[in-house]
């Protein structure tokens, strides 16, 4: 199975969880991802439009590099850094990450350093009901 596969099959998996456990609904998604057959330096931003009713936000990111350094992180729509990641190659990193989250446009910035390889990220805004919601 190839890694996209096996990232959308995950993705899928988890949001059929929630909706046979009843714990919430998918309220926005999205996808992408950026191959590197050759070694370059560039800076990417996805804008990740968080729905007026998601309450909170799953990201995955798939990183498989033959050479160089990837940077990302995660910018909420107040402007404060929620999540970072540094993935120096070779090698592959999968992230899952889950936030707390508010409506909004949620900025992932992507910072390749001499990158080849592979950089995928796929992120589900979701609604979660009263009874799973915990109190922090």
């Amino acid at each position: 199975m190839k890694p996209e596969q096996r990232v959308l099959g995950l993705v899928i998996l988890i949001a059929a969880v929630l909706w046979w456990a009843g714990s919430g609904y998918l309220t926005s998604t999205g996808r992408s991802v950026q191959v590197f057959p050759e070694p370059e330096s560039r800076v990417d931003t996805y804008v990740l439009d968080v729905s007026n009713t998601a309450t909170k936000l799953s990201m995955t990111i798939e990183i498989s590099l033959r050479q160089g350094t990837v940077v990302s992180y995660l910018v909420d729509p107040a402007g404060e850094r929620r999540f970072r990641l540094d993935v120096h190659g070779p090698g592959q990193h999968l992230e899952i990450q889950h936030f707390d989250t508010y409506p909004g446009s949620w900025t992932l910035v992507v910072i390749c350093r001499n990158t080849a390889g592979r950089f995928g990220v796929e992120w589900q805004g979701f609604q979660q009901s009263s009874e799973g919601r915990s109190s922090q």
